[in-house]
């Protein structure tokens, strides 16, 4: 396949398909766990090792493996903390395919949610925490990715996305706050969501539930939105 430049000034696609199979994420990021699992997948330095304590003592219950004093995560604990995270999504009500708007810096968490996003079947759509400032940026992109779940890196983004557009925040499935407490209260406590469904004795078995939903080439799984320097996202 070729790519060239059309009249119009728009880049275009053109020539033959790949004739390669096209994997699906979730198929991709299961295997990448059991062919790697106790190899390191994530490395915050600026972020605690006992963020969640649940995933940090996954395979290493005495601490012998954790040596260091920033995260530091294997592929199988970044699962785990999905699939915690997933599964509690899923007890607080978000529905399988309802978009959901991440809007955190560079932090765990964010991986987190996207693998549990993509676990959820639900579409992953990242935003940088300074385009809630924009309220007219904001809205169009919540409204055109038909968000129904928002998580949230700060008490300010939220205070700023109930102020701005109520009518959207007011009916949101699942709202979520990163931290071991949340301020507004109609937010849950991400650290809360997790820290409690590692002790639920349904956990195993809602996420296989998960694990086994159907999933297709063609299924949505992320919303990006351009810069918006010359126009909306």
């Amino acid at each position: 396949m070729k790519d060239k430049i059309s009249r119009n000034g728009l880049s275009e696609s053109w020539g033959k398909d790949l004739d390669i199979p096209i994997p699906i994420l979730h198929d991709l990021i299961t295997s990448s766990v059991e062919q790697h699992g106790y190899k390191t997948a994530l490395v915050c330095k600026h972020q605690p090792a006992d963020l969640i304590p649940a995933v940090q003592q996954l395979n290493d219950p005495d601490g012998a493996l954790s040596t260091v004093p920033f995260l530091r995560w294997t592929h199988a604990q970044l699962q785990y903390s999905a699939d915690l995270l997933a599964v509690g999504l899923t007890k607080c009500g978000i529905q399988t395919g309802s978009p959901i708007a991440v809007i955190l810096g560079g932090r765990a968490e964010f991986y987190m949610a996207l693998r549990a996003s993509v676990k959820l079947k639900c579409p992953f759509t990242p935003i940088h925490p300074r385009s809630v400032q924009n309220t007219t940026e904001i809205r169009h992109m919540f409204t055109l990715s038909g968000t129904k779940a928002v998580l949230v890196e700060s008490a300010q983004v939220a205070e700023t996305l109930e102020r701005s557009m109520p009518d959207l925040m007011g009916g949101m499935q699942v709202k979520v706050m990163v931290g071991a407490q949340s301020t507004p209260r109609t937010y849950l406590s991400l650290q809360t969501i997790v820290s409690d469904t590692a002790e639920e004795s349904t956990f195993n078995q809602i996420s296989d539930s998960l694990n086994r939903l159907p999933r297709h080439v063609d299924d949505g799984v992320f919303i990006w939105f351009s810069s918006g320097t010359t126009s909306l996202p």
